[in-house]
């Protein structure tokens, strides 16, 4: 079995988006003032531009392929999005991830989330006028 989801899972969660007009979903967030704590992280408030385009590819499915509901109710992701990065955390290997939030929203405009990311340094950047 593909660890990939099936049809009737894109189904079901589109469904959800398209139906859920005027309906904010939010993954928790801390709302303290360091979202880090113990000797591992360091925080930081700024806006960044998150690579949305080599961090999560295309599907590979051409859009003229695809059912209406899927392209108007499905979760739109742009080549490149603002975001706002919260932390870094120190990884045990010596790396580092960027904690952020990026706001997001189908295509049709009627649902939006915060999608909470742990990026590498790469799938992210501090100039703002991309």
């Amino acid at each position: 079995m593909k660890n990939t989801p099936q049809k009737s899972d894109y189904y079901m969660i589109t469904n959800l988006l398209c139906r859920s007009t005027n309906y904010q979903l939010t993954m928790p967030v801390q709302a303290q003032s360091s979202p880090v704590r113990g000797n591992f992280g360091l925080s930081v408030e700024r806006d960044v531009i998150v690579d949305v385009a080599r961090l999560f590819p295309a599907s590979g499915v051409r859009r003229d392929e695809l059912p209406l509901w899927v392209k108007s109710c499905g979760l739109r992701l742009e080549p490149s999005m603002p975001a706002r990065q919260l932390a870094w955390i120190r990884r045990a290997d010596g790396g580092w991830l960027a904690i952020v939030v990026m706001p997001a929203s189908s295509a049709n405009g009627s649902s939006t989330l915060t999608m909470q990311l742990w990026l590498s340094p790469d799938g992210l950047t501090t100039n703002l006028t991309i």
